[in-house]
């Protein structure tokens, strides 16, 4: 293992104010713990009365308190990757949730923990800390396994804090107790809905936001009880959290859109393991300055991370504490804010400056540019403040840590209360871009009843009342033609509604309103595809990969749509384009899947099996496998191939043993193996048609075939034989009369079939 020691004796001697000096050289375990959304006046020790917080204030008690943390950004995602590498949002590249990933390029600290000999785990709550935004490297076990279909009320991809705790606790029982770790652990309950469980929900109601802060912080008193019984190694424990959360005050019911202290003052304790006991850090300082302090605690080169330096713990020395929000300029094209705070007084650059004596104002409820002459202190931040956001704006364009987020990411963050939206560099792109905004966009305190509006209606979409959203938002969008997101959500709310016209319509505006935002071409093309228009759903499910021709989820999905339209000859074209791309050796796999089936289906089965070879081992690929056989009349080799016992619990695969069964006379396995596929998965529609047949022509059982016959043609009404099958059904119970006006209605649909002829014949006799 590396440790840095040396050196560390000599400064020692020198009398030097090291972190480590006196302290044993045995790499301590850390503990890092980040409360999502906590504000520090909402903590005890903090001087909060209503607070039941006694973990924290006990940690705060026998370690070192910061009584002005500042975060870079009230946004959960940006404000953790400052956390994690010691840089501004600017300088990471990261500054919103969702459409950012951290660069590869960026050291992160568990990245330097893993590189010195730790074990590192990490157990995250919520949807905007999953591993696809960069914030897993260096964790050798990074748990974000939160079920991201799952609503708890309106409110999607999050986990309670004992679940959190539950993981963190499994993960530190595997662990080597003679070797050093480092683990992170993020609750996220304060943040939105404000759900805390029993008896919290009864003790603080109302203020249930208090209750989650209680919630999570027993839960901390719990994990670290479960530390101690554990692990014997000396340990650092550090609490902080990423934003605040504005609870009504500015206007602002959460975060992101203001850079008030309700969403920039966060707690921030450290305990343990070279930690002075009992001391308060009166001095301002910002989270980037967290990562570098916790390396110099665990005896470890501080500088790999950034610029940021560590804080000497003993006197921490006056800086300055730089914020920012893009929320407002890439979600509503409204001004971004920035903000500089040096001691207790605090500039934000936005379409409407503000100036603070926080010393004097600490809830900033006086403006003081408002009405008078700026005064020198002022003018001197203000300019420091634009310097350092035009010097970083070159930073953070250079770095291009953009990302196309996927529909279902902005559906599960909007339930979150974040908006969807595209990097602003998409936006702006003169040199001084972001300067230029703060005069070129409204200020959001002018807009804020659209933003509260906004913010209702998403709640509403979100528990599915459309009408109600559709009658908030319309006012919205007549007020501002341009405010997309209102009109995304208008959109959505129309469509799910049943108005596919209007939605449409909503979509299409929004589309020209940002050319590339990949939600508005997906939803558009899931909405046409819906009404049946194949022309335009074509066009924008290939609009969408050329938004983001690296999405595999979006190839995947448009391919699927030209397979059900039947446009096989395109799908294949659209895959083999794209075949070459910069992909993963599964996502490779996956494509070479896709067009091996789509040979199949254009019955070309050489070509096909070069991309069925390539196609990898999984399960998926064997089915398919056992199809080709299948169309060249290998029946018997495709039953083989199928009745491996590792495909037992496949559904897929038992449908197409039943087929390979049936076709070989072997009728009592063929009606158990359809039964058995549906087992696994009711959408099977091959295997509801066919055991329908089964059970009318060979069972006598035509009442129990037609529910299956139905489910068969629900799930697929475009295949004829199912349609077949359906009338077969019918003319065995006798309902020839239904039998003929369901046909009627289909003959437009299969023109010149003649098995549907015959019948027609028969049943008008």
């Amino acid at each position: 293992m590396r440790w840095r020691a040396r050196g560390l004796l000599l400064l020692c001697a020198m009398g030097a104010m090291s972190l480590a000096c006196g302290k044993s050289s045995a790499p301590p375990d850390v503990i890092l713990i980040t409360i999502d959304t906590l504000r520090a006046d909402h903590v005890g020790s903090y001087g909060y009365e209503a607070a039941q917080t006694p973990t924290l204030d006990a940690l705060a008690a026998r370690g070192v308190r910061f009584a002005q943390a500042t975060s870079p950004t009230p946004i959960t995602l940006p404000s953790h990757a400052t956390i994690f590498t010691g840089r501004l949002p600017a300088e990471h590249g990261v500054r919103n949730n969702n459409t950012y990933r951290l660069p590869e390029g960026i050291p992160t600290l568990a990245e330097q923990y893993a590189a010195n000999g730790y074990q590192t785990g990490a157990v995250v709550a919520s949807m905007p800390l999953s591993a696809r935004f960069g914030m897993d490297r260096g964790f050798a076990h990074y748990d974000d396994e939160f079920d991201e279909n799952e609503r708890r009320g309106i409110h999607f991809a999050q986990r309670p804090a004992d679940e959190v705790r539950a993981a963190a606790e499994a993960w530190l029982q595997q662990q080597d107790s003679e070797e050093p770790l480092f683990l992170w652990v993020h609750f996220f309950d304060p943040h939105l809905p404000y759900e805390p469980p029993s008896p919290f929900a009864e003790q603080f109601e109302p203020a249930l936001y208090d209750g989650e802060v209680a919630f999570a912080d027993q839960q901390l008193g719990l994990l670290l009880e479960a530390m101690d019984a554990l692990r014997s190694r000396p340990r650092v424990v550090a609490v902080t959290s990423d934003h605040g959360e504005g609870l009504g005050e500015h206007q602002e019911p959460s975060h992101a859109l203001f850079l008030y202290q309700t969403t920039l003052h966060v707690p921030l304790i450290l305990a343990g393991h070279g930690v002075p006991g009992g001391k308060v850090v009166e001095t301002p300082v910002g989270l980037e300055g967290l990562a570098p302090t916790l390396l110099e605690l665990s005896h470890l080169d501080a500088t790999t991370l950034g610029s940021s330096t560590p804080w000497n713990l003993d006197r921490v020395a006056p800086g300055r504490q730089f914020s920012e929000t893009l929320y407002p300029l890439e979600v509503y094209r409204w001004s971004p804010s920035f903000a500089l705070r040096q001691g207790s007084r605090k500039v934000i650059r936005s379409a409407k400056p503000r100036a603070y004596d926080l010393s004097v104002d600490p809830g900033e409820r006086s403006n003081l540019m408002e009405g008078e002459a700026l005064r020198p202190w002022m003018e001197r931040m203000l300019t420091s403040l634009d310097s350092m956001v035009a010097a970083q704006s070159s930073v953070a364009h250079a770095l291009d840590a953009t990302r196309q987020p996927t529909p279902e990411e902005t559906e599960a963050l909007a339930a979150l209360g974040y908006a969807g939206g595209v990097p602003a560099g998409n936006l702006v792109r003169d040199d001084d871009r972001l300067l230029r905004a703060t005069r070129d966009y409204p200020d959001a305190s002018d807009r804020v009843d659209e933003f509260l509006a906004t913010d209702r209606a998403s709640a509403l979409v979100g528990a599915q009342q459309y009408a109600a959203a559709v009658a908030v938002l319309s006012p919205v969008v007549e007020k501002s033609p341009d405010n997309v997101w209102a009109r995304m959500l208008l959109a959505q709310a129309l469509g799910s509604s049943g108005n596919a016209p209007q939605a449409i319509a909503h979509y299409e505006h929004a589309a020209n309103l940002r050319p590339e935002w990949l939600e508005v071409q997906l939803n558009l093309a899931r909405l046409q595809r819906r009404i049946g228009d194949v022309a335009q759903a074509a066009k924008h499910y290939e609009r969408s990969i050329e938004i983001d021709p690296t999405s595999l989820p979006v190839l995947i999905e448009s391919v699927g749509y030209l397979q059900e339209a039947r446009q096989f000859d395109r799908a294949v074209n659209l895959l083999r384009a794209r075949m070459d791309g910069n992909w993963s050796d599964a996502d490779r796999e996956q494509i070479a899947g896709a067009l091996a089936r789509l040979y199949l289906q254009l019955n070309r089965l050489d070509e096909g099996r070069d991309y069925l070879r390539a196609s990898g081992a999984a399960p998926t690929t064997r089915v398919l496998e056992a199809l080709y056989l299948q169309r060249e009349g290998k029946w018997a080799e495709a039953a083989t191939l199928l009745s491996d016992e590792a495909l037992a619990d496949h559904g897929e695969a038992q449908q197409y043993l039943g087929f390979s069964q049936q076709v070989l006379g072997q009728v009592d396995q063929a009606q158990q193996t359809y039964e058995r596929s549906l087992q696994f998965d009711q959408k099977l529609h091959l295997s509801h048609n066919n055991l329908a047949w089964i059970l009318a022509t060979e069972r006598g059982e035509a009442l129990r075939a037609l529910d299956h016959a139905e489910k068969a043609l629900a799930l697929n009404p475009g295949e004829v034989e199912y349609h077949d099958t359906y009338l077969e059904v019918l003319e065995r119970l006798g309902r020839n009369d239904l039998a003929l006006t369901h046909l009627v209605g289909i003959q437009n649909e299969f023109p010149g079939h003649t098995g549907l002829a015959a019948r027609e014949e028969k049943y008008r006799q």
